[in-house]
């Protein structure tokens, strides 16, 4: 899962970096970010239902 994070990280970079240089306008960019902020939430939920209570 920290992969993921991790690839998520270097798009939302690379998506910073696109915009700034005129590849994306930023409507693009906003649709992308709002993409990876659900993937991110989605992560978030996967991990939650997999986690060990304390305890065990």
């Amino acid at each position: 899962m920290a992969r993921y994070g991790g690839n998520l990280n270097q798009i939302a970079r690379w998506l910073n970096t696109a915009t700034r240089a005129g590849r994306f306008s930023e409507v693009e960019a906003l649709r992308v970010a709002a993409a990876l902020v659900g993937i991110e939430r989605r992560l978030e939920e996967i991990l939650a239902q997999h986690r060990r209570p304390p305890g065990c």
